[in-house]
């Protein structure tokens, strides 16, 4: 329900609330969670329904933060990664603290796998930096790159 921002606010903390009390105590059901919310999630995007984008990306960010570790990517992640580094998600304001923690996950879980896109991290970690409003996000962007990213990449 676009038209009542204050349901839709509760709806998606709800669902965030209930994804951390379940998977932080079992993250194999983490699985279980994207088998449910992946089709709606994408159907959103495909949409651009602007109102719940961010809200997607902080319970996508939420999900892949609580897989386990020797799961990997897995394909819906792989085949969403490169789509988060266009530059018209990110001229959104609302986007930029969910899609910095999003990619900052995605660092998290698999930097080796994304060392292709590595070029593409640092464009968006420009980006941020030269806007006063967005120096949080680049830093937190450029820590998950220290952190994550091997040096030998």
């Amino acid at each position: 329900n676009p038209r009542n921002p204050q349901y839709n606010h509760f709806m998606f903390e709800s669902i965030a609330v209930l994804v951390k009390s379940v998977c932080s105590k079992d993250p194999n059901l983490t699985t279980s969670f994207e088998g449910l919310l992946f089709p709606p999630f994408e159907a959103v995007l495909q949409m651009d329904v602007f109102e719940f984008i961010p809200y997607v990306f902080q319970v996508l960010a939420q999900l892949l933060e609580y897989r386990p570790a020797d799961s990997g990517l897995g394909e819906s992640y792989t085949m969403l990664f490169a789509p988060l580094l266009t530059p018209t998600l990110w001229e959104r304001k609302g986007n930029i603290p969910a899609l910095t923690r999003l990619i900052c996950a995605y660092l998290g879980k698999a930097a080796a796998e994304l060392s292709s896109s590595l070029m593409g991290i640092l464009g968006v970690f420009q980006k941020l930096v030269s806007s006063k409003a967005n120096e949080v996000s680049a830093f937190e962007l450029l820590q998950a790159l220290v952190q994550y990213v091997p040096q030998e990449m």
